[in-house]
């Protein structure tokens, strides 16, 4: 057959060099955490907290060493809103998480391989 695989092109000098270029590219995107490093696990750990009902209280998640809300944290809320700020209520979620919990990264988790209107910010594109 005539027809080529991916394990063939592996296999070839081109394909051991995009491995290693690709190898190459991700150590050096890697990123090292600004903190020093802890054995408290707690502190090194992530969790993703989400509260459909409202917001997510602080205290909740106080103590560890990043805190990833989902995109749906507080749906209940900014569902009913005419547009929907989903944006907002998140970034005011993260305001009072991070004045909450001292020392701990704050991130939000927006799926972005969608374009949801509940975005301020993609909606004003869409529209």
């Amino acid at each position: 057959s005539t027809q080529s695989t991916w394990g063939d092109f592996i296999r070839t000098t081109d394909g051991m060099a995009w491995i290693a270029l690709l190898a190459l590219a991700a150590t050096a995107l890697a990123q090292v955490p600004s903190r020093p490093p802890t054995w408290l696990m707690n502190a090194s750990t992530i969790i993703m907290p989400c509260n459909n009902s409202g917001f997510t209280d602080p205290a909740t998640t106080a103590g560890w060493g990043v805190v990833d809300f989902d995109w749906s944290n507080a749906k209940a809320i900014w569902a009913k809103e005419q547009p929907m700020n989903d944006e907002e209520l998140l970034f005011q979620q993260v305001k009072m998480t991070t004045a909450a919990t001292k020392n701990a990264t704050v991130w939000v988790y927006r799926c972005s391989v969608y374009a949801y209107p509940w975005y301020t910010s993609v909606r004003t594109i869409l529209d």
